[in-house]
């Protein structure tokens, strides 16, 4: 297992690289905002000043620097978020130690990261179904991060000649086990194929598949947690479940 997981922490830095460039765009928009921002502040104090002197009502002087003043503290939180957001995966993805995760709050984690990406942020029309009081699992983060990043690139490629690409993805507890779901319009898989990955991932009999998507990896990734897999697909409609006890 040890060679895979190293292999795998090489493959999530890999990742985590070449989205930078479009994390480094996500923080230099909010940035420019607060550089002109306060730029305008100055210039708004300065005719405060001037109208004060001059004894003229600074009221809309006043309500224009709050606005200002309210978009520079947004925007100077979003680039907070987006720096923890970072700092807080590339720290998980380095642990390879067990420990207790919430799966809901992983995915919206990297949901989050992949806005880094920018067909993912702006040509994707994304939902999301989590319940954040779904129970703990005990696991290796870089596991199950792996494994939905896998998943949603899938996706990601299946809807590259949908017209309005749609992404939802549902996590919840069924009282025995958490499941999660991901559901895209994208091109499906068919039928003999779909079938095939089913068995495949589920330990089952099966022909052997050529091109499996990634899905050998999350095979390997999620085996100890005893994960049953489920497909649906048709073309505009593919559903991948994963149901792991609890």
């Amino acid at each position: 297992m040890l060679p895979e997981l190293t292999i795998q922490q090489r493959d999530n830095l890999a990742m985590i690289g070449s989205l930078m460039r479009g994390i480094t765009h996500n923080i230099n928009t909010p940035l420019s905002t607060i550089i002109g921002r306060s730029e305008m502040v100055q210039m708004r104090m300065q005719k405060l000043k001037e109208k004060c002197t001059a004894q003229i009502s600074a009221n809309d002087e006043f309500e224009k620097i709050a606005r200002d003043l309210t978009l520079i503290i947004e925007n100077t939180e979003r680039v907070s978020d987006i720096l923890k957001n970072v700092t807080q995966k590339s720290i998980n993805e380095q642990l390879d130690k067990i420990q207790p995760i919430n799966l809901c709050l992983l995915l919206k984690e990297e949901m989050s990261f992949l806005e880094a990406d920018m067909t993912f942020k702006h040509k994707i029309e994304k939902a999301c179904y989590l319940d954040e009081t779904i129970p703990y699992i005990n696991g290796v983060y870089s596991h199950f991060s792996h494994s939905v990043m896998h998943i949603i690139n899938n996706s990601i490629h299946a809807m590259e000649w949908a017209t309005n690409k749609r992404l939802t993805i549902t996590g919840r507890y069924d009282g025995t086990c958490i499941v999660i779901e991901f559901h895209d319009n994208g091109c499906g898989i068919d039928e003999e194929t779909r079938a095939a990955l089913i068995n495949y991932l589920n330990n089952q009999p099966s022909q052997n598949i050529k091109k499996t998507g990634g899905m050998s990896q999350i095979k390997m990734l999620l085996a100890p947690y005893k994960p049953v897999f489920n497909i649906t697909s048709t073309p505009g409609d593919t559903n991948v479940s994963i149901r792991l006890p609890v």
